[in-house]
């Protein structure tokens, strides 16, 4: 009757502890015979043949680690090599770009497609704008510096590349044939409007383009507290750094027909010409801060069910950049460029920023499968929400005083408030995903 080698394995443990020798298991079995990381299944071959193994069996062997690994020994088993690294890909979702404010309108072709007005509806505005999915890449390392696998060092980067999404070019239609961006007039408190297209006047269009970067990296001790063998409990700490980087583009064109005329830094200019306005904001978002968790680990032969929570607590540094810029080109003038667009014009323009305290929960659970005996696959989830950042839809009012807008027939005139109508608004925002991942034990 032929005998298993795990059983064969077993036997031998079993028999060394007994007779005193040795007291655990690892001195027939380096504890590099584990799982991937801490709280991965990692299945090793190791040299050397145990006790009693019949000449001619193989002098390796390749099962799971064994329960009586422990067996005799008070302060925690290996259930990792001393050293891992790994790449995950990652598919998120992140929240949508909010869009709180009336981006376009349409109207009747008597109108200026100022909001309020009979006939006027909203075409674009006071909605969000989805980025479906990302795409990104996650390096995770660490590694024991105790070789009984009581304290150790972890450290991970990830980066969910730059995604742009938006709108097409909105235009007027046949039923509703004024297309407008509205805007409530601060020197007069009174709705107003940019017209960009009407029947025999302009012929125009605008479009919403939003982008978002997400990356950050974290550094740390992990402490195993608890091993029981089949079960592993560790508490984490960390440096944290996280990147939060958004733009929002609100760009449009008006091309002037026979009886329209453009006007730029209160200069006319009749058909032909084309006059577009671009403005833009742009939110950097950096923390600094330290985390704290916990994660559990359940070993089950070459398997590893991990649940992890962490808090991120420090410093949130916000910085916004608005730039606008007011074009026109066509005709037998040269192209003239001036400084300043609709929302971005005046004292709205440059850089802002805001320091504030931030919370950073998350929480991950992950399935690991040992594949070889040096490569293991995890499978999981991540969840992350961000207590305070800036986002730069919600930092545009819809508030605009003509007198700083080159386009207006005002600009110049000084007229009204010359506040800022940057409100630097804070909310917060959350990603999550699934992420799979090839780790490498050595």
């Amino acid at each position: 009757m032929s005998v298993s080698a795990r059983a064969l394995a077993t036997f031998a443990v079993l028999t060394g502890v007994v007779a005193g020798s040795a007291g655990r298991a690892t001195a027939q079995f380096p504890p590099d015979a584990a799982p991937v990381g801490p709280g991965s299944a990692y299945v090793g071959g190791q040299p050397g043949m145990p006790p009693g193994m019949p000449m001619g069996e193989p002098a390796t062997y390749e099962g799971p680690t064994l329960a009586t690994d422990s067996l005799g020994y008070t302060g925690g088993g290996s259930h990792g090599p001393r050293a891992w690294i790994g790449a995950e890909y990652l598919l998120y979702w992140t929240k949508d770009a909010p869009i709180p404010f009336n981006v376009a309108t349409v109207g009747l072709a008597a109108g200026t497609g100022i909001v309020g007005a009979t006939g006027t509806r909203i075409l674009f505005g006071n909605t969000s704008i989805d980025y479906s999915n990302f795409s990104g890449v996650r390096v995770i390392g660490g590694y024991w510096i105790t070789s009984n696998e009581s304290l150790g060092l972890e450290a991970n980067l990830f980066i969910l590349p730059k995604k742009n999404v938006g709108t097409p070019a909105l235009t007027g239609s046949d039923i509703l044939p004024v297309l407008a961006r509205p805007f409530l007039n601060t020197a007069s408190n009174v709705q107003n409007s940019r017209v960009l297209g009407k029947p025999g006047q302009f012929l125009g269009n605008v479009q919403t383009t939003s982008g978002l970067e997400l990356w950050g990296a974290e550094i740390g001790p992990v402490w195993r507290a608890r091993d029981t063998g089949r079960w592993t409990f560790d508490y984490l700490g960390a440096f944290k750094f996280l990147a939060l980087n958004e733009t929002l583009t609100v760009a449009d064109t008006a091309n002037t027909l026979g009886g329209g005329v453009s006007v730029l830094q209160g200069r006319a200019f009749n058909s032909p010409s084309s006059l577009s306005i671009r403005d833009e904001f742009r939110v950097q978002n950096n923390f600094y801060g330290v985390t704290l968790g916990a994660r559990s680990n359940l070993h089950v032969e070459a398997f590893t069910w991990s649940l992890t929570g962490k808090i991120g607590l420090g410093w949130m540094e916000s910085n916004l950049r608005t730039t606008g810029t007011s074009t026109v080109s066509g005709g037998s003038t040269a192209p003239l460029t001036s400084v300043g667009g609709l929302y971005a014009s005046g004292p709205s323009l440059g850089d802002f920023s805001k320091n504030q305290f931030a919370a950073i929960p998350e929480f991950a659970t992950n399935l690991n499968v040992q594949i070889t005996s040096h490569l293991g696959l995890n499978l999981g989830y991540n969840y992350l929400y961000i207590s305070k950042v800036l986002r730069p839809g919600e930092q545009i009012s819809g508030q605009v005083n003509p007198s700083f807008v080159p386009t207006s027939p005002n600009f110049g005139a000084l007229s009204g408030p010359a506040n800022s109508t940057i409100p630097l608004s804070s909310s917060s925002f959350w990603a999550q995903g699934f992420n799979l991942a090839f780790v490498l034990g050595f």
